[in-house]
């Protein structure tokens, strides 16, 4: 195996979609949703001060994870593990202990990333409408 993914898998086509920054942000607000998730990045991030910084760090790790092959899919992945040992502590809300690698919160991030990804290429009617065929939908179909 030489990547996880290749360019004829629906990973490579779905991120490579024009909607994706759409999907980005509508998946930032989901993951928001999550009490122990936000406490996660109120604490342990700099979202605060300087959000722009924080989103692009973030962001970087996808075409990693996605295009790259095995050797640079794996050095993003345990980057991404090393920070997220030290992501841990108790929500001051809820008063419920969490871990970035909670592998419930960690399913809860990445359903949400899936999910905004498929309903932002399903709204704008890009790579996620597209028929089994792989050709685009028609400007009738609309």
């Amino acid at each position: 195996m030489t990547a996880f993914f290749g360019a004829a898998s629906v990973t490579w086509r779905m991120s490579a979609d024009l909607a994706l920054p759409v999907a980005g942000l509508r998946s930032l607000l989901m993951q928001a949703l999550h009490p122990l998730a936000m406490a996660g990045v109120d604490q342990h991030s700099s979202w605060r001060r300087d959000s722009a910084v924080r989103l692009a760090v973030t962001m970087a790790y996808l075409p990693a994870f996605t295009f790259g092959d095995l050797a640079t899919t794996m050095r993003a992945s345990a980057c991404v593990r090393r920070i997220q040992d030290h992501v841990r502590g108790t929500d001051a809300v809820t008063g419920c202990p969490y871990a970035a690698g909670d592998p419930a919160l960690l399913l809860w991030v990445h359903g949400a990333l899936v999910d905004s990804v498929l309903a932002a290429g399903t709204l704008v009617g890009t790579a996620a409408g597209w028929r089994a065929s792989g050709s685009p939908p028609s400007a009738a179909a609309g």
